[in-house]
């Protein structure tokens, strides 16, 4: 079993469900702050170094983050309009923080929109960053609603990204399982479809499931379209 690449991949699913949709609330805006992070996000964030106000943040966002015990309130329930103080609770700071400054890489690169050409462009964003779950939460969507060989590939992308997800949480055996489907739903893909580097994305595929077939000791291959990027982090 490999160990955990995102320290983030322990934090329980409703916090992870709740952060991926500011995310998404984000990427199909159209305007953007000006460091590119949104300002719910950013809460969040300024959250994992002390504690903010509350009525800042989106409060379905904020309920789900503290029913998943990743926000704490402090001094209970707000009175008479007064502001709520809530801080990230302590075992998930370094989660949290590591989770949204990577979205914060993604938001700075990527063009907003719902349509299949942003959609793509911000999965393969994410793919490189190492966001795996979100490259799901992205692509379901058009997937829902594609038909033919459109939601075959959009398919195989989401199995692709799930397969990494889950060797992220050191499940190599779904990995390695989700990997070959990926690849076989991939492979009557063109090598850029839609614009999406498909063909690169398959090499990598076939890359990762011989490595995890093969239960080697050395290192894994690089993560999807992270070879221009030097060194895996």
């Amino acid at each position: 079993m490999q160990a955990i690449v995102d320290p983030s991949h322990r934090l329980p699913l409703a916090a992870r469900d709740a952060l991926a949709g500011l995310l998404l609330a984000d990427l199909a805006a159209e305007r953007r702050s000006s460091d590119g992070v949104p300002a719910a996000l950013a809460v969040v964030l300024r959250a994992a170094g002390g504690g903010v106000d509350g009525t800042r943040l989106d409060a379905a966002v904020c309920a789900a983050l503290v029913e998943a015990g990743v926000l704490a309130r402090e001094g209970g329930p707000a009175r008479d309009g007064a502001a709520t103080l809530v801080r990230v609770a302590a075992p998930w700071t370094a989660a949290v923080r590591h989770k949204l400054e990577s979205y914060a890489r993604v938001l700075v690169c990527v063009p907003r929109g719902a349509d299949l050409p942003a959609r793509l462009t911000q999965a393969r964003a994410l793919l490189e960053h190492g966001l795996f779950f979100e490259v799901h939460e992205v692509l379901e969507p058009a997937w829902r609603s594609a038909v033919g060989e459109a939601r075959e590939t959009l398919h195989g992308l989401i199995q692709a990204a799930v397969a990494w997800h889950h060797w992220q949480g050191g499940n190599a055996a779904a990995a390695s399982r989700l990997a070959g489907s990926a690849r076989a739903r991939l492979a009557g893909t063109p090598g850029v479809w839609e614009g999406f580097p498909a063909g690169e994305l398959r090499r990598c595929i076939a890359a990762w499931e011989e490595w995890l077939r093969s239960a080697r000791s050395e290192e894994p291959p690089p993560l999807p379209f992270r070879a221009a990027r030097g060194p895996r982090s």
